[in-house]
């Protein structure tokens, strides 16, 4: 019993010893009254009050043992272990009620009084706890749960045997299991108390009738003219039944929220007056259920004349000019949106951070037509006054400067949205905060007015401190009648901001998990498969070591300075790559630029057909952004390569290579990348152009130029299904002094389709050796074939030829097609299945009908 003792029966016999020595005392006391002190009869009269008084404020009280009243059914063994005071312990008045509230919580007992009374021997108190019991469940019963366990049901209600009884909680039981079944789709569900709905019950029986689990089946949309069905079905909650398991839950209260989504996409397109009915059907059974919303689309409305209502500082013409939303086109909520961002874009340059546009419309009696009315607030300028960090949470491990580092924007800057836009990103693409699929608050930036005549005054004393208060003199004139003739344009610098509003930009940061271990695998045509195990921090402090052992436990060392450190193991059938990195995005600045800094390490070995590869070495690397397009690189790089195994007969540039070769080489890059999307871009283009130069054992130039064009030629009304054409192109030329591991090759999926890895290359005694000039083509159409775009189909031609010099004389070209599937549960990473046939090709060259990729990481 925990060292507890609890006595009820004890406490009868004790009483009666207690009672007879009571009364000898009392007897005495009365025969020797006269000679007795007044003291005498006081203490015994305490003592007898004491026999029941309650726990009140006092001191330490020494517990001799405890005992309980008043329990019938209830276990003494049971009431003890909810009991923590031990006998011969010393307790307070706190403890007690604290044990008294313990009691409580097991919603055993309708009452709990806690009473002390003296110890035989005077020395300490009984406490004892008088309760008077609730009811005790004796059994819980489910009936008619066939789909749903008993376990799960027992976990909903939380009822056990020899908890308490209580009518209340077995009726909110009811609803519950009610609840949560119809939760899983079995909305006829009812439940009943065969018994538990009576005070003089003691047992709990669910009577259950689950009914049939409901599902959708199939979803129709009739009188739709100007969206197919399936397209409207991915804009509704309500799913249909996959492969005659999967989803298709049916839920009468979603058909509500239905007909709002489907209203709000027609609103979207300009059917104001779209009208829009429900039928339910259900099948005999009532297990099936065909849902058929009827809609009258109504007309689509165009826009009539376009008015602006504000504009002073930036004249109204310049924002007709950009409207992507013209007078006589069809409303596109999707379009308007773009040109209110436009237009606040616009006023945010000039620091007119809190302007507002609001659009209004005017209809008229003809049906379909309508005005626009941009009614612009221009406000006034602001600039940042200073930049305040707040990490959410105790003894954050990143540095305040980490923060900044990823803020475009500095005290005196001009207040523009699209630039705190841009450090919302940046803070959040980084990863080292909470977003972005990382548990927790988001990276906020708030901005709040301040009083500007401190920051006025705080201004003026910065110049005080750097000028005195004379009057300003050029020191090329003296003091002379004649005046300075070099007028204003010496003088001393004017703080312009000093006149502009200025703002408080709070940064608050909740810091993420930034460590990760991750283990996946893949598999394609060109590499095989492959494992891979990486342990990655984004987050990584090369200047902070552990000075204790609780740095290392609680994570702060190596921590905190916003750096990448990454470790990569990636065995595989074919290829073997094992890599360290650490890369400082934001290592110093150079012409108020940022520039990153990073080193690496690499194993690398791969089997190819004619030769086996080995290299070990490692990267220096340098980049800076220019600007939102352009960015320059270069890194130092340095290898051993050692070649093996070669084919026999071995031609003369293989053989050359056969061993340990040393490589050393610098190479610098531009690249101009105006893309809408780094990842699966619709609009934009990527280019890059590189110059590389090897020097010792090898010396020998080699330049690089690659780009993508992308162009959108065709969507739904509501942007979604693009129809994306790309444009891709290669071109390569390198010195004749360039190793046969460094040349040229193509083929693969990621280079020529229909073609092997490396299939396409000069050879010598029918080796691929490479070669030094290479140039390739790509024109591919890609288009939607399901409506949530989650498949899509394309088609291309891939062209292009690797030749020992400057030529055309080798061209090959291919054609095909291929798929685009998108797994979210994979990431956004689709799988790629494409099929090619060479229409134009070598004899001997390797050719490949199909080739893929296919990956899954954790």
């Amino acid at each position: 019993m925990n060292g507890v003792h609890i006595d009820t029966h004890g406490r009868r016999t004790l009483g009666r010893r207690r009672c007879a020595w009571l009364c000898a005392l009392a007897v005495l006391v009365f025969v020797t009254a006269g000679s007795v002190s007044p003291e005498l009869g006081l203490r015994v009269a305490a003592a007898q009050e004491f026999e029941t008084t309650s726990v009140r404020e006092q001191g330490l009280l020494k517990i001799r043992r405890v005992e309980v009243e008043g329990n019938r059914t209830i276990p003494v063994d049971a009431i003890a272990r909810k009991i923590m005071i031990r006998p011969d312990q010393e307790v307070t008045s706190q403890q007690i009620r604290a044990e008294v509230q313990s009691l409580h919580k097991t919603r055993w007992f309708f009452d709990v009084k806690p009473n002390l009374r003296e110890a035989d021997d005077g020395d300490g108190y009984v406490l004892v706890f008088k309760v008077r019991e609730r009811p005790i469940l004796q059994d819980v019963v489910y009936k008619g749960n066939e789909e749903i366990k008993t376990k799960q049901l027992a976990a909903i209600t939380n009822l056990r045997k020899g908890s308490a009884f209580d009518v209340s909680l077995n009726r909110d039981s009811v609803r519950a299991i009610e609840s949560y079944y119809q939760e899983k789709g079995f909305i006829h569900c009812k439940v009943t108390l065969e018994k538990g709905d009576h005070e003089d019950d003691r047992e709990v029986v669910f009577v259950i009738d689950e009914g049939p689990k409901v599902v959708v089946t199939k979803i129709k949309f009739e009188g739709n003219d100007f969206f197919s069905g399936p397209l409207l079905r991915t804009k509704v909650v309500t799913k249909t039944r996959k492969l005659g398991f999967f989803g298709g839950k049916f839920d009468p209260a979603s058909i509500p929220d239905d007909i709002v989504a489907l209203k709000e996409y027609y609103f979207s397109l300009g059917f104001f007056d779209v009208k829009i009915e429900n039928d339910v059907k259900q099948s005999k059974d009532g297990s099936k259920v065909q849902l058929t919303y009827t809609i009258d689309e109504g007309i689509r409305y165009k826009v009539g004349e376009i008015r602006f209502n504000g504009p002073r500082v930036i004249a109204e013409e310049t924002f007709r000019e950009q409207l992507k939303l013209r007078e006589g086109d069809e409303f596109d909520e999707r379009k308007l949106n773009t040109d209110i961002a436009m237009i606040k874009a616009a006023y945010g340059k000039l620091g007119r951070i809190f302007a507002v546009v609001n659009t209004g419309s005017k209809y008229y009696d003809e049906p379909g037509k309508m005005d626009l009315v941009f009614d612009v607030n221009e406000d006034q300028p602001y600039r940042i006054n200073k930049i305040i960090v707040k990490f959410k949470g105790e003894y954050p491990t990143t540095k305040e400067s980490t923060v900044l580092d990823r803020i475009p924007i500095k005290p005196g800057d001009l207040a523009d949205p699209a630039v705190l836009k841009l450090a919302k990103s940046r803070l959040e693409g980084s990863q080292l905060f909470a977003g972005r699929g990382q548990p927790g608050a988001p990276p906020s930036l708030e901005v709040k007015q301040i009083d500007n005549e401190q920051v006025e005054n705080a201004a003026r004393e910065v110049v005080r401190a750097q000028y005195t208060d004379a009057p300003a003199q050029n020191p090329i004139v003296s003091n002379s009648p004649q005046g300075d003739p070099f007028g204003d344009s010496l003088g001393l610098p004017q703080a312009d901001w000093v006149d502009s509003r200025m703002l408080d930009l709070e940064v608050g940061v909740e810091e993420a998990q930034t460590g990760r271990l991750m283990i996946g695998a893949g598999v394609n045509s060109d590499s095989g498969l492959v494992g891979s195990v990486v342990l990655d921090e984004r987050n990584f402090d090369i200047f902070r070591p552990p000075t204790s052992w609780d740095d290392i436990w609680s994570g702060r060392a190596w921590r905190g300075a916003g750096q990448q450190f990454r470790l990569e193991a990636v065995p595989g059938t074919v290829v073997n790559r094992y890599l360290a990195n650490w890369r400082d995005p934001y290592a110093f600045t150079l012409f108020d630029r940022d520039v990153s800094f990073g080193v690496s390490g690499f194993f690398f070995n791969r089997i190819y057909n004619d030769w086996d590869e080995q290299r070990l070495g490692g990267r220096v690397t340098l980049g800076m952004q220019l600007d939102r397009e352009w960015s320059i690189g270069t890194a130092f790089r340095l290898e051993d390569v050692e070649i093996s195994n070669p084919d026999v007969p071995t031609p003369p540039s293989l053989a050359e290579a056969v061993g340990n070769n040393f490589l050393s080489t610098v190479r610098t890059s531009v690249s101009h990348d105006t893309r809408d999307a780094a990842f699966l871009p619709s609009e934009g283009h990527f280019v890059e152009a590189a110059y590389e130069q090897a020097f010792g054992d090898y010396s020998y130039p080699k330049f690089e130029l690659e780009g993508s064009q992308y162009f959108q030629v065709g969507s739904r009304a509501d942007g979604s299904g693009r129809q994306i054409v790309t444009l891709r192109g290669q071109f390569g030329y390198t010195g004749e002094d360039t190793p046969i591991f460094e040349k040229f090759y193509a083929g693969g999926y990621q280079s020529f389709r229909g073609f092997r890895f490396r299939g396409v290359s000069p050879r010598e005694f029918d080796v691929t050796v490479g070669g030094e000039f290479l140039t390739l083509g790509t024109v591919e159409y890609m288009v939607p074939l399901m409506a949530n775009d989650s498949v899509q189909a394309v088609v291309f031609s891939d062209f292009g030829t690797v030749e020992e010099n400057v030529t055309f004389r080798h061209f090959r070209a291919s054609v095909g097609a291929g798929l685009r599937i998108t797994v979210p549960a994979l990431g956004p990473v689709p799988l790629a299945l494409d099929w090619a046939v060479p229409v134009a090709d070598q004899p001997y060259d390797d050719r490949q009908l199909f080739a893929f990729y296919f990956g899954v990481f954790n």
